[in-house]
């Protein structure tokens, strides 16, 4: 990752933010995320439209300068390094500098969304989030089922998807939620693949038993499958 200019006008950009804040917004958003959040209050699309225009100029040397002081900040950088148009192995550089401040689920699965590239090198993606399966930090394992979810429920991968999930072992439940959304989607795309796993039982408890709550809260799943999965729930210690 090359070295830019640390005399990046950063003020320029931390006053366009906080001329989009919104008092109400902000209050909204500060229920949705944990309680030491700093927030300013600025909607994801005018977040979206910031990062466009830092994308169309040295975007490089806006994420060597860039603060992590708010929510809003550290949200514009993941949105600005996964949108970024550059060489996948650059590409990879910036994403890890950014995974370790992801603290919140929109701080992973906003940024995770912008990596619509990610398919065009897919085995090269795939290895660069096989990387944080199994770090025991909550974050890093939602970021890498996140995007497991976003690009890769294919017929080439879902096997590799499917192992990849019940591989995660993280304790937060941010990252087991994920997992579970993930496989909630397998089950509707994957049916027989995903069912099969379910029936093994070999799934942390809880994600098995998420899994199966958020495949019957579908409008996708048949009234059969919703009243099947119910025998494979697990019990769950007090």
């Amino acid at each position: 990752m090359e070295t830019t200019d640390s005399r990046y006008p950063y003020e320029t950009v931390r006053a366009a933010l906080y001329a989009q804040a919104d008092e109400t917004y902000r209050q909204f958003n500060e229920r949705l995320l944990p309680p030491e959040t700093n927030t300013i209050g600025v909607r994801v699309p005018a977040l979206r439209k910031l990062a466009r225009a830092l994308l169309k100029e040295d975007w490089r040397a806006y994420l060597a300068a860039a603060q992590d002081d708010t929510h809003e900040e550290i949200l514009l950088q993941g949105i600005v390094t996964f949108s970024a148009k550059c060489p996948l192995e650059e590409k990879c550089l910036y994403a890890a500098a950014y995974i370790p401040k992801i603290s919140n689920w929109a701080l992973c699965d906003i940024a995770c969304g912008c990596w619509k590239d990610a398919k065009q090198s897919p085995d090269e993606v795939l290895n660069f989030i096989d990387s944080y399966l199994f770090s025991p930090l909550e974050y890093e394992a939602r970021f890498a089922a996140v995007m497991l979810m976003n690009g890769f429920l294919t017929d080439e991968s879902i096997d590799h998807v499917l192992d990849a999930y019940s591989s995660i072992r993280a304790e937060g439940y941010s990252a087991k939620m994920a997992v579970a959304w993930g496989l909630s989607i397998c089950f509707v795309k994957y049916r027989e693949k995903t069912l099969a796993l379910l029936e093994r039982r070999r799934l942390d408890p809880f994600i098995q038993n998420k899994t199966i709550q958020k495949i019957r809260e579908s409008k996708r799943v048949t009234k059969e499958d919703k009243a099947m999965l119910i025998s494979y729930k697990l019990p769950t210690s007090v």
